[in-house]
């Protein structure tokens, strides 16, 4: 994250350099000079993936100076230094100015943004954060203990339908280590902790949603997608000028999921399908 003029700066040469290399880069006298083809273009890829890094970086510090940006979406404990960055940025001030504005000096401020706020006090960042004007709401929310997240969790769902796929003992047996099972669940899924899938809108039972089941069907998901293949790469432009748009056409097609689901593998999507 770019978080000054100076950084910008430098950043900006640095993308110029990269485009000149790629501009000269003559990948078929490359190759004639015995480099092999897939490393030859591996180098180009290369060189391109680094400047639409720095690209995006300059991008996203000129979205931020044009003060058009007032909002940072949800923002955890975690977070908030981040978005202290980013709130100055969106003033547009300098880290002098806001130096200026805590009484405090400038290598201060330079000091707090490089190490993300993890050397000053809390009493520190909400006055940094009143300085800004920055307004965060959050609710407090007092999270279950591991033995509530196992009572809660749909676990003999789970295990009949096979997702402790590490484990092969009886449902009895499975019920002795159930922490263990449901950690390593939700770790294999590649997430360190139970989190509700606000993107599910229905329940099966009645209209109380159900935390725990949510969280289990989201993690499924994301393991299935983790080790599952793909074959292409994403492709935005596969998806066309509405983007997501023509899922709805495409799922009413008489070839019923043949058709979207080769419109999947064509825009680089993994389809996921639930045979239970």
């Amino acid at each position: 994250m770019i978080t000054n003029e100076r950084q910008y700066k430098i950043t900006k040469a640095q993308a110029r350099k990269f485009l000149e290399a790629i501009n000269a880069y003559d990948i078929e006298t490359v190759i004639n000079e015995g480099t092999h083809p897939k490393i030859a273009q591996a180098q180009l890829d290369q060189m391109k993936s680094e400047y639409e890094v720095f690209i995006d970086q300059l991008n996203a510090y000129d979205e931020l100076a044009s003060g058009a940006f007032k909002y940072f979406g949800e923002t955890t404990f975690e977070e908030l230094p981040t978005v202290l960055i980013k709130a100055r940025i969106a003033r547009n001030w300098t880290q002098k100015e806001l130096a200026e504005r805590l009484n405090i000096k400038q290598q201060q401020v330079q000091r707090y943004e490089s190490e993300l706020y993890s050397s000053c006090k809390f009493s520190t960042l909400v006055k940094t954060a009143k300085t800004l004007g920055l307004v965060i709401k959050e609710n407090a929310i007092l999270a279950d203990s591991p033995v509530q997240q196992a009572e809660k969790f749909p676990f003999n769902e789970a295990y009949k339908r096979g997702w402790f796929e590490d484990f092969a003992g009886s449902l009895g047996k499975a019920k002795h280590v159930k922490e263990k099972l449901i950690d390593s669940f939700y770790m294999n899924s590649g997430s360190t902790e139970q989190q509700l899938a606000l993107h599910r809108k229905k329940e099966r039972a009645g209209s109380i949603i159900d935390q725990y089941a949510l969280s289990a069907w989201q993690a499924r998901v994301m393991y299935k997608a983790k080790i599952q293949k793909l074959h292409n790469s994403f492709n935005r432009k596969a998806l066309g000028k509405n983007g997501s748009g023509n899922w709805q056409s495409l799922a009413s097609s008489m070839m019923a999921l043949s058709v979207p689901g080769t419109f999947c593998f064509q825009a680089g999507y993994t389809l996921l399908l639930n045979d239970t």
